[in-house]
């Protein structure tokens, strides 16, 4: 019989660390930036780089501060900060 893991909570046991904060607004201006560049260029859809850029203002503003939940150091799942942030 093979067992299937139960979900990545189990599997992977968290660090209880959170990200800082510097680290989150960077990224998101980050995202918010390249969004509205490619928006410029036309290689994005306006109404998709628009909501881009708006969560990343949230984010910016501090709106979401209390949303951050993925441990700053991953235990071998990859970047999941970069795929978490808008």
């Amino acid at each position: 019989m093979v067992r299937k893991p139960s979900g990545q909570r189990k599997t992977f046991k968290s660090q209880a660390l959170k990200p800082r904060q510097a680290f989150i607004w960077s990224m998101a201006t980050i995202k918010r930036a390249a969004a509205e560049v490619n928006r410029d260029l036309d290689l994005i859809d306006k109404e998709r780089a628009n909501a881009i850029v708006q969560a990343g203002q949230e984010v910016i503003d501090g709106k979401w501060n209390d949303q951050s939940v993925v441990d700053p150091v991953p235990a071998g799942g990859g970047p999941k900060s970069q795929r978490w942030t808008p």
